[in-house]
């Protein structure tokens, strides 16, 4: 896979990119896995699980360019043509990027004591097993390349009950 740059956080608009610094801002005591680990699932009125409009997906890239793994997994299954709830902005090679990456931050955060409580209840959420879903359609029908312990954790995903978010 080539890591491709496509910067969309302007999308967001001046006053969304002021909020987004100033809540960086206002957290930066935070050990950096605790403030990197949001489970939120709206910021300044925008719905961010399912993100289905641009500037929900600005705000996604943005928390997910300082390393927050939950925000990856949104961004890309927003970004995936292949999920019924997708936002605006539609790429399969990014959608395939962000969920990739955010499985391996998860794995290697998720023995950060600070941050256990928070990615345990995500794992067992139905939005996780959605990514996960997202996740092995991608590795099995696109044959991504993907590491044991992110195939291991997207399985893990799947042991949960949950809809389905693809679109056949």
């Amino acid at each position: 896979m080539n890591l491709i740059n496509c910067d969309f956080q302007k999308v967001a608009g001046s006053k969304l990119l002021k909020a987004l610094k100033k809540e960086l801002y206002l957290n930066v005591g935070e050990p950096f896995t605790q403030l990197m680990v949001r489970p939120q699932k709206t910021f300044e009125g925008y719905q961010l699980d399912p993100a289905t409009h641009a500037k929900a997906q600005a705000v996604l890239q943005y928390f997910s360019s300082f390393g927050c793994p939950i925000s990856m997994l949104r961004l890309g299954r927003s970004l995936s043509p292949m999920n019924k709830f997708a936002g605006s902005i539609l790429s399969d090679e990014f959608a395939q990027t962000y969920l990739i990456y955010g499985f391996r931050v998860m794995h290697m955060f998720k023995s950060d004591f600070t941050v256990r409580d928070k990615l345990v209840a995500y794992i067992a959420s139905v939005e996780f097993r959605q990514s996960s879903e997202l996740l092995l359609h991608y590795i099995q029908d696109k044959k991504l390349d993907a590491e044991a312990e992110v195939i291991g954790l997207a399985l893990t995903g799947m042991a949960r009950d949950g809809p389905s978010i693809l679109k056949f």
